[in-house]
């Protein structure tokens, strides 16, 4: 019977995840904070603050080329509060001489985050994974940590990750009703970077600070760009958008202890080197 037995999550799935964890985490309860280390971005923290205290919701759209391939992909995100948010993400592109689709769907409902990723194409079927919100923290910390030069995970203070930007050359403009943001990232801002090197044009909305663009392009032609638009901020969005419900006969594999073993390996490794 198809789904009677839990699917194996593959390396590529589980890496991403972890990524997208790591976005979440320092796209909503991060930006609560109050990093006073740079002045040029203290009104923009500002902003985001007031804006993670507000329910809001925005279509997306992405398209990344890279050794000739490239891929679109398109969605939408209802944002109640930093716990409880839904996504829904489709898109498709060609790799390795062949079409390839996905659809992806994250509902986090205040306790778990559950991720339903559908190929698409017909390869793997369904997969939906649960991972407990409470995992979110130690993310944050990994990832600072590793960003933070040499700063370990109990003693991570947001602030503290952030002193990156004052090593950046940064150009802004001020267009209508947009804050554009101009800067390189290589090695010398980012050890980890090695050898490559990365141009970014960050646009943002002035009156809110909300992200409205980011272009990034690689020193090989490698090129990505996501785009936020219509961006609205309703009084309250239905508790109903944020239950998730898996489809018929698939199982929900919780994979909160495998995360939790890789973090806790990650975190000591750090704090170690």
């Amino acid at each position: 019977m198809p789904g009677a037995f839990p699917p194996q999550p593959n390396r590529f799935m589980l890496r991403n995840t972890l990524l997208l964890l790591g976005v979440l985490s320092f796209a909503t309860p991060a930006v609560a904070q109050e990093p006073e280390n740079s002045a040029k971005f203290t009104q923009i923290a500002e902003q985001l603050k007031a804006v993670s205290k507000k329910a809001f919701e925005f279509d997306m759209a992405v398209v990344v080329e890279a050794e000739g391939n490239a891929f679109k992909g398109q969605g939408h995100m209802a944002f109640a509060n930093p716990r409880k948010f839904a996504l829904t993400f489709s898109g498709s592109g060609e790799q390795f001489g062949e079409t390839q689709a996905v659809a992806l769907k994250l509902v986090a409902d205040g306790t778990d985050l559950f991720i339903e990723a559908e190929d698409a194409s017909g390869g793997q079927g369904t997969q939906v994974m649960k991972i407990s919100m409470s995992l979110f923290d130690n993310v944050q910390k990994l990832i600072a940590s590793q960003m933070g030069g040499g700063m370990t995970a109990g003693d991570w203070k947001p602030e503290e990750a952030l002193k990156m930007l004052d090593g950046l050359s940064i150009q802004e403009e001020k267009l209508d009703g947009v804050r554009r943001f101009k800067t390189n990232l290589d090695s010398s801002v980012i050890p980890q970077m090695g050898e490559e090197a990365l141009g970014m044009v960050l646009d943002l909305h002035s009156a809110t600070g909300f992200p409205k663009s980011l272009a990034v392009k690689g020193a090989n032609g490698e090129k990505m760009h996501f785009s936020t638009s219509k961006l609205v901020f309703p009084e309250t969005i239905a508790d109903d958008r944020f239950l998730y419900t898996a489809p018929e006969g698939v199982f929900v594999m919780d994979i909160t202890p495998m995360i939790q073993m890789m973090l806790d390996a990650q975190l000591e490794a750090v704090e170690e080197f």
